[in-house]
């Protein structure tokens, strides 16, 4: 639906709450993102997970960044999956609920929220980012080809977490 690979100044996105997932990869600067009531400072190689109807607000304090970031669904809908992402700036989203991505049975994917511990793929991950950004720009009605991307990005993101949990256990 929408992606970026942008290097920004100070900037902020106020509390908001989107219909779809983003996935929001910093690769160089910091910040100060919030989920619902928990606020996450965030810097370099780190990943913010965002999913549908959850009250979040981002912001970038440093000089400069440089934010990576993807809006997508999981599941396709016909009806529902062809828009661009964009929401008005505030928290009342009930006249768009008809867009809402519907919530996945997946009891990982599921627990996906904030700052997700991607230490070890994180060279893989920002690669991804880099590729579905690139070709979101150059040929955004590729839609298969971005489908096939953001795939290999969630099993990406899910082996790395695997690899985190593994290494408590």
């Amino acid at each position: 639906r929408q992606s970026g690979d942008d290097i920004r100044k100070p900037w902020q996105l106020g509390r908001r709450k989107l219909l779809d997932y983003m996935a929001v990869f910093i690769n160089s600067g910091h910040g100060i993102f919030s989920l619902e009531d928990e606020e996450f400072e965030i810097g370099p190689g780190e990943l913010f997970w965002v999913p549908p109807d959850t009250l979040h607000e981002m912001r970038g304090v440093g000089a400069r960044m440089n934010c990576l970031y993807i809006h997508f669904d999981l599941i396709y809908d016909p009806e529902r999956s062809h828009w661009n992402a964009f929401i008005p700036g505030n928290s009342d989203i009930s006249e768009y609920r008809h867009l809402m991505h519907p919530p996945i049975d997946d009891p990982v994917i599921s627990s996906w929220r904030g700052i997700l511990p991607i230490a070890k793929k994180q060279p893989e991950i920002l690669d991804l980012f880099r590729k579905i950004a690139y070709e979101h720009k150059r040929s955004p009605y590729h839609e298969l080809r971005l489908s096939g991307m953001v795939l290999e990005l969630i099993n990406e993101i899910s082996d790395a977490l695997e690899n985190v949990s593994g290494e408590l256990k």
